[in-house]
């Protein structure tokens, strides 16, 4: 891994199947396109049964040859913490990390199934069982990934892929990989390009303020629970005006355990949860 020989690469690189990454991954589909890079589902074609995977593209904020080796150093060091974490069966593989004309590239292995989100519909009420399954599956693996010293930083429920050939929840979309350029700007800009809307309901406030902890992986988990109890996308549910705690239980007919359960998760303060 780590590549770093020239590729092929198309003029228009927003014409998906005109790209091709490293002359090994053929593009053939634009997933997201942001301020900081695109994101591609690609095909291997250096083997034979040509399997999917997706690529992340991360675009250097300057040329500066300081900014950019600061750059290079950040994402062969993200790369590492994401083959790492690629070892756990619900995490995606990492498959290859390359740099090609002073822009890096992330390629994972592609999850195939839909996001968790697709099953939280509006004013549609999950059961406690099925809450407390959801729970219990992924906390298993936010401990794997906090006991490699990693917080995802990104939770929401289109970061949990429910795999088509098993049914169980797959977790993508690891902060790390913003991190390569996110590092390098102030809190603010980070906000500004880097995080998307619909995400901001899931983030509690230290990591708004730039300080993510695991524990903020807690409050992101917590928050998908609620949605899933109470059927509103965060952003509906109100705030204690003096606490700043999340008004939710009433919108719900939950248990005594499972209500204290969730609201401890979503504390205002990282120390209360």
């Amino acid at each position: 891994m780590g590549n770093e020989q020239m590729s092929t690469l198309a003029s228009n690189t927003e014409v998906a199947p005109e790209l091709l990454l490293n002359g090994r991954y053929q593009v053939v589909e634009v997933l997201s396109n942001v301020g900081w890079g695109k994101t591609y589902v690609a095909v291997e074609t250096y083997r034979s049964d040509k399997p999917k995977c997706v690529i992340k593209q991360i675009q250097p904020i300057s040329d500066d040859p300081d900014c950019l080796q600061a750059a290079r150093r950040l994402f062969h060091r993200e790369a590492k913490i994401l083959e790492i974490l690629g070892h756990h069966d619900l995490v995606p593989q990492l498959l290859d990390y390359i740099e090609v004309d002073r822009t890096f590239y992330i390629v994972q292995e592609f999850i195939d199934g839909q996001p968790l989100n697709v099953e939280l519909s509006p004013n549609q009420r999950w059961s406690e069982g099925q809450v407390f399954d959801l729970l219990w599956e992924v906390l298993d693996i936010l401990a794997f990934v906090h006991s490699e010293g990693v917080i995802h930083g990104n939770l929401g429920p289109d970061k949990l892929i429910r795999r088509a050939s098993d049914g169980r929840l797959v977790l993508v979309g690891f902060n790390a990989i913003n991190q390569v350029r996110t590092n390098l700007v102030a809190v603010l800009e980070q906000l500004s390009s880097t995080t998307e809307l619909g995400a901001l309901g899931y983030m509690p406030m230290e990591q708004i303020r730039g300080n993510s902890r695991p524990c903020s992986d807690i409050y992101a988990l917590g928050m998908i629970g609620i949605q899933a109890l109470t059927g509103l996308n965060p952003m509906q549910l109100e705030e204690d005006f003096q606490t700043g705690e999340v008004v939710w239980q009433q919108q719900a007919m939950v248990s005594e355990e499972l209500a204290a359960i969730l609201t401890k998760m979503v504390r205002y303060h990282f120390k209360d949860r």
